[in-house]
């Protein structure tokens, strides 16, 4: 039952990884895949064969749902973008109240205010910050460092909820790297590329699940802050005529679809 939960989330996260307004770490929320995910990268030696059967059964239900849904759902979004944005919207909504209440906030206080607001405040700055802070001169070994340099960026900003890598990549002046890379490989190159993103995502995976547990008031908070400005900054904008009867049903479906998976997600605990 387990392996077959896993892989179906899987399949949910790949069909929705390459839609340009979802950001993978928010889907992690979505799917109760989050905490799961971050301890099975991070502490893989402390359960091997409950972690292997996580992360591959995970990883190949993503990589089904890639291959087979994503481009079929990009294509629908692109041609219904008021449905799938209130779709996606409510979700996005629906991870609100299990974040609140992984905070376990008994009263309000200063903490409770300041770190939704921080959390808000990291995606804004993504959002309408101008590109290329930094500038490479990539050539000889320099350009391997800078290739690992963005994979590692790239593998921790993916656990990240409301960031995307390659706009947060692009605030760096890394983004074209990268995806000259991915257009015309290099084995060096690419070796360099995905030692980086596997160690960026260890060690942010390793991070998070740290905060997660140690920190777990001040790290929630912080999430609900990035997902509400996530949301807010996506808000598809006010349907007209009959669309809003469909708007409300999609939204409806994404709100209370997040909540359900919350409660058997809690029961299996």
């Amino acid at each position: 039952m387990h392996t077959l939960l896993s892989l179906l989330k899987g399949l949910a996260l790949g069909a929705l990884f390459n839609l340009p307004q979802v950001c993978t770490g928010t889907v992690g929320w979505m799917l109760g895949l989050y905490e799961q995910g971050t301890y099975a990268i991070s502490s893989f030696h402390r359960s091997v064969k409950s972690n292997l059967f996580f992360l591959l059964f995970t990883g190949l239900g993503a990589g089904l749902g890639s291959w087979l849904l994503s481009n079929p759902l990009g294509e629908f979004c692109k041609k219904y973008p008021l449905p799938a944005g209130y779709f996606l919207l409510g979700a996005a909504i629906g991870c609100l109240p299990l974040l609140w209440r992984k905070a376990k906030v008994r009263r309000m206080c200063a903490s409770t205010v300041l770190f939704p607001i921080l959390g808000a405040g990291l995606i804004l700055l993504a959002a309408f910050s101008p590109g290329g802070w930094l500038h490479f001169t990539i050539g000889g070994w320099a350009a391997y460092l800078v290739v690992a340099l963005a994979g590692g960026l790239a593998g921790a900003i993916l656990l990240l909820p409301g960031l995307p890598v390659f706009s947060v990549l692009g605030l760096l002046g890394l983004s074209g790297t990268v995806t000259s890379i991915l257009e015309h490989p290099e084995p060096a190159l690419g070796i360099a590329l995905g030692g980086g993103f596997l160690l960026g995502l260890w060690g942010m995976a390793k991070l998070l699940n740290h905060c997660l547990f140690r920190h777990a008031s001040g790290t929630h908070l912080l999430f609900f802050g990035m997902i509400a400005a996530e949301a807010v900054l996506h808000f598809p904008g006010l349907p007209s005529g009959s669309n809003w009867l469909v708007c409300s049903a999609t939204f409806l479906v994404g709100l209370f679809g997040v909540t359900l998976v919350n409660i058997v997600n809690r029961k299996r605990k």
